[in-house]
């Protein structure tokens, strides 16, 4: 090879790294401009899924709170039709032994006797019937209001799954780019490599050289930036990810939160049965035999006879009769202060049962300071006579003639 076919072809070869390096130029600047557009995407999608995720949770809570309150409008309705039903016996049997003999004096029963009776049923009957409309339109609303809420959950649900294949799109175009910008990095390194061999050479085309020196430094300065702009891009995503992990743990500290009030209110109710010992706990974690923990709502049970506290259903008898009555009283008062609802009526069919006599004398004097103190009406219905001063008392006789009530 002769000078001047050395000298064409170097000049050759510098050209054709000016020419690759300039293309790297390029595809950096296009990688640098689709970084920042996926930066950007990601950016806007994690406000969105932040703001859509605050508004699903206060559906959620509102959908809650609403079934919780349309359960108890059903549960008295369903206590107004039973004393509807009632009152529809007694008018009948009031109707039906007018004008007959009665098997007590074997005398005819007057119309003037039963009169009384059956306009205070009727107008009673009517009353009654009279709620059980208001409690329907009650409900009806509930039921429309409960539809529409729903209907914006799965809305909510529909949306906050196009913001994750929004972030999925921002995610994978970061990653492309990111690849092609190892890869350039990888050319850039090569080219220049290729460069500083050539310029160790005698280098006639002085001036190409400066142009492409001047060329690799922009590179470099656009790389620099583009590095920048990718250190950004993922600082994001990991704020993405801690604030979507951090949803997650705010719901179960609203959980958690509610539990413990929950568990004041059986605790309380446990000292005023009688149970000074006893506590109940609990929680919505629980640790497995293989050291891990799994989530799942549990109740335990701490007394004097055991060492340990045991599950909420090994207890039976007296001691598990005393511990549902405080979960009852507990979770009707849990239920009160978390939705606001006051109910003036409670009914209890047959607490007593398995109940020693100091556990029915610690129930009965809890409900009559219960009845007092929050000026509530307070039925306690059982087989049995009961020794205790109530201020009312109703007897239903039932026998081969029918039924019948002493007050």
């Amino acid at each position: 090879m002769n000078s001047k076919n050395f000298e064409k072809n170097r000049k050759f070869e510098v050209g054709k790294l000016i020419k690759s390096i300039k293309q790297e130029k390029s595809s950096t600047k296009e990688n640098e401009i689709l970084v920042k557009k996926f930066t950007e995407d990601l950016t806007n999608v994690s406000l969105k899924y932040n703001k859509v995720s605050a508004k699903f949770l206060n559906l959620e809570a509102s959908l809650n709170k609403n079934k919780q309150e349309l359960q108890i409008e059903k549960i008295n309705q369903a206590k107004v039709l039973e004393r509807g039903r009632f009152k529809k016996e007694s008018i009948s049997h009031y109707e039906n032994i007018t004008g007959e003999v009665c098997v007590e004096c074997d005398q005819l029963v007057p119309e003037s006797h039963t009169n009384k009776p059956l306009k205070k049923l009727k107008k009673e009957l009517n009353r009654l019937n009279k709620k059980n409309i208001e409690f329907k339109k009650f409900i009806k609303e509930y039921d429309g209001l409960i539809e529409g809420i729903q209907s914006k959950i799965n809305k909510t649900k529909t949306s906050l799954k196009k913001i994750e294949n929004l972030r999925s799109k921002a995610n994978v175009g970061i990653s492309l780019s990111k690849r092609d910008y190892d890869r350039s990095i990888q050319l850039f390194d090569e080219y220049t490599k290729g460069l500083e061999n050539k310029r160790n050479e005698t280098n006639p085309f002085k001036e190409s050289l400066e142009e492409v020196t001047n060329e690799i430094d922009e590179s470099k300065e656009l790389l620099l930036r583009k590095k920048k702009a990718l250190k950004l891009s993922e600082k994001h995503q990991k704020a993405f990810e801690y604030w979507r992990g951090a949803f997650r743990n705010i719901r179960l500290y609203v959980v958690e939160k509610a539990l413990i009030s929950f568990e004041i209110e059986i605790n309380n109710s446990l000292i005023q049965l009688g149970l000074e010992d006893w506590t109940i706990k609990l929680d919505i974690e629980r640790e497995l035999k293989s050291g891990g923990v799994a989530r799942g709502f549990t109740v335990l049970i701490q007394s004097p006879y055991n060492v340990d506290p045991v599950p909420w259903e090994s207890w039976s008898g007296g001691e598990g009769q005393r511990l549902r009555l405080a979960g009852t009283l507990a979770l009707a008062n849990f239920i009160r202060s978390m939705t606001g609802f006051e109910s003036e009526l409670e009914i209890y069919d047959e607490p007593t049962s398995h109940l020693g006599g100091g556990g029915i004398q610690d129930l009965l004097q809890l409900l009559y300071q219960r009845a007092h103190n929050e000026n509530r009406c307070i039925w306690l219905i059982d087989h049995h006579s009961i020794d205790f001063s109530f201020d009312t008392i109703t007897t239903v006789i039932k026998d081969d003639n029918g039924s019948r009530i002493l007050v």
